[in-house]
């Protein structure tokens, strides 16, 4: 039986740049198109599972300005359950600035929402087992919150774990917030900042640690694919062969289909290609239902690697 995918986190209005290359220091850069989009990892989440035909439903905090109203509206006619968003007349709906190049990277600037209003988030959430809640760490007392509801419940929590927070929070705290957590996800940034390498030896020893205590652990590595560890043991899962159009929301597409895998009771070795096919398929430029995922995912074979640990 296929559990509910439960997204918390922020949402935000994303103001988008297109550039021929992103600016330097002190430089400026014209803009070769702009847009106005539904963003923030939780929206690219929740948007990629309903895209995979599964159940899920979203827990931000918006503001009470026509922003909130465009925004719920889009996240409503994608088929996302928007009941568990909290209308703040006291917050402005979060935005964010996206400078895209030519190659697909970026840029973001983040004008967060406020701490208060984000210590709420995901109070209102109620868990069943076999349910997977997919959540960044935007607050990590509401965090660890709900995602010691969900392991009461017998769900499980997956969080993603990313530069931003961890340099606003630190890593210790992030680790407190993830006690209750079964698996967590994070990324070459946070992999080049904590070891100082981005290779998958590193990246075997990074997941082993976040690991323990837990279902498992997963580092995205981009191109090079990623590497999880679950029951002691680390493997390499290659990526799709793509030419990327545009990286946004590619990582959390990954974890969208790490959720749904997980939701249908895979282990975490079995859930990984998904993952990955996933968000190959994303950055490809062909947003693809689950049957194209499953199929894509049979060309991803995890490797098993040594760790140091």
């Amino acid at each position: 039986m296929t559990g509910r995918v439960h997204v918390l986190g922020t949402v935000v209005l994303d103001r988008v740049y297109e550039v021929d290359r992103l600016p330097g220091h002190d430089e400026k850069a014209f803009a070769t198109a702009s847009r106005e989009v539904l963003g923030g990892p939780a929206s690219h989440v929740a948007s990629a599972v309903a895209r995979f035909g599964r159940p899920v439903a979203l827990a931000t905090v918006l503001g009470t300005d026509p922003a909130g109203d465009a925004l719920v509206a889009e996240l409503s006619a994608r088929g996302i359950d928007t009941g568990a968003i909290l209308r703040d007349p006291r917050a402005k709906t979060g935005t964010t600035v996206v400078i895209v190049d030519h190659t697909g990277e970026k840029a973001i600037v983040i004008d967060p929402i406020a701490e208060p209003v984000l210590a709420g988030l995901g109070r209102g959430l109620t868990f069943a087992a076999g349910d997977v809640l997919a959540t960044q760490l935007f607050h990590p007392a509401a965090v660890s919150a709900a995602a010691e509801r969900a392991r009461q419940a017998g769900a499980a929590a997956l969080l993603d774990l990313e530069r931003p927070e961890i340099e606003r929070f630190g890593f210790d705290a992030a680790l407190a917030a993830a006690k209750d957590c079964a698996v967590i996800c994070t990324n070459a940034q946070v992999l080049s900042a904590e070891a100082g390498s981005t290779a998958i030896a590193a990246a075997a020893d990074l997941a082993a640690r976040l690991a323990e205590g837990r279902l498992g652990a997963c580092v995205t590595l981009g191109a090079a694919g990623a590497v999880i560890s679950a029951g002691g043991a680390a493997r390499h899962v290659p990526a799709l062969a793509v030419a990327p159009r545009d990286t946004t929301g590619a990582g959390d597409t990954f974890l969208a289909g790490l959720a749904c895998a997980l939701s249908d009771g895979l282990r975490l070795d079995a859930a990984a290609p998904l993952a990955a096919a996933a968000a190959g398929l994303f950055l490809a430029g062909s947003p693809a239902g689950w049957a194209a995922v499953r199929a894509a995912a049979t060309t991803l074979v995890p490797r098993p690697l040594e760790t140091a640990r």
